[in-house]
């Protein structure tokens, strides 16, 4: 009827036996740590989604005020650009005027250089012709001899001025 078991055998059976223990406890630790980590993830989704009223109210204010920033911003902007078109003809009368300004004083100088030029040749001119009138005036002795005008000396439009340039 019975079977007498060797002791190794009912060693093995003992150990198969805390196994299965062993395997059932770890498969009830698995179960009941999903559930919790279940629960806790909806516990945190709810603690994540649960608006207070007053964080939603400061998020509609903010909401409202990020609005009223865009509007008057592009408010803003608008009246900039009025100005600057308003600026444009001034701008371009600006520019108008600095390029008159820069002809008139490349003229000026032109000028001041041409009189300057005709002043000089002019004074070189007169000292030229005022040392010649004195050195052949009448009266004047040339060698030694008092010298007399010819009729065409004594003739002042006949007289030629002598440039030195």
């Amino acid at each position: 009827m019975f079977k007498k078991e060797n002791p190794m055998e009912k060693r093995l059976r003992k150990i198969w036996k805390g196994e299965q223990e062993n395997i059932k406890l770890l498969e009830k630790q698995l179960h009941q740590l999903e559930k919790a980590l279940e629960d806790n993830e909806k516990v945190l989704n709810s603690k994540i989604n649960d608006v207070s009223p007053q964080e939603s109210k400061l998020e509609k204010e903010a909401t409202k005020l990020k609005e009223k920033l865009e509007r008057v911003t592009l408010d803003l902007e608008k009246f900039k650009e009025k100005r600057e078109r308003s600026a444009e003809p001034y701008r371009e009368r600006n520019e108008e005027l600095r390029e008159r300004l820069e002809i008139v004083r490349v003229q000026l100088t032109a000028a001041n250089s041409s009189r300057r030029v005709r002043s000089s040749s002019t004074n070189l001119t007169a000292n030229a012709s005022s040392m010649l009138d004195v050195r052949f005036s009448p009266g004047y002795p040339v060698h030694g001899h008092v010298r007399s005008l010819s009729e065409s000396e004594a003739d002042p439009s006949s007289h030629v001025s002598f440039s030195l340039c």
